[in-house]
């Protein structure tokens, strides 16, 4: 009885695990999620100058999104 115990926690165990060994097939993803690249994007500064998101590719950004009404 232990054996067979044992043996079905080792196999719940295997199981478990295999959702984590899972890839995307692609190394760089982008979009809304944790550890994948924002979007690029285009917008125009407060002087009026165009500035590209990655143009500050390697440097740290901080975006700040409001508005008011």
């Amino acid at each position: 009885m232990r054996k067979i115990v044992a043996a079905l926690i080792g196999v719940s165990i295997l199981i478990s695990l295999i959702p984590g060994c899972a890839t995307t097939g692609s190394s760089t993803e982008f979009g809304n999620r944790v550890g994948n690249k924002a979007s690029d994007f285009t917008l125009k500064d407060l002087d009026g100058n165009t500035l590209t998101l990655s143009a500050l590719l390697g440097q740290p950004v901080m975006i700040n999104f409001w508005s008011t009404t």
